[in-house]
């Protein structure tokens, strides 16, 4: 299993950043972030992202987190056990 990426506050001012880092963690069978609560306060950029997490404002960020879990759970044996075949015509 690949570790997530980390997450910053940053991440959190384009709802496009959160995606496409959550969309990439799930499709590549990572763990689903690394969110760190209260950062640290020798950090740069800052990591603490419990109020971001928290706010109302946030909600659809945290809803396709929940969406992506719930996938992850049903794919995870391919996650762990499948292996990449030719791409799919599309």
């Amino acid at each position: 299993m690949y570790a997530g990426a980390m997450f910053f506050k940053q991440d959190f001012e384009d709802p496009d950043v959160f995606a496409s880092k959550c969309a990439n963690m799930f499709m590549f069978g990572a763990q689903l972030g690394w969110f760190s609560l209260i950062g640290r306060d020798n950090q740069a950029p800052y990591m603490g992202i419990y109020e971001e997490l928290m706010d109302e404002k946030y909600d659809m960020e945290i809803e396709y987190l929940r969406k992506l879990s719930k996938a992850k759970r049903v794919a995870n044996s391919y996650f762990l056990n499948g292996r990449s075949m030719r791409q799919l015509p599309l």
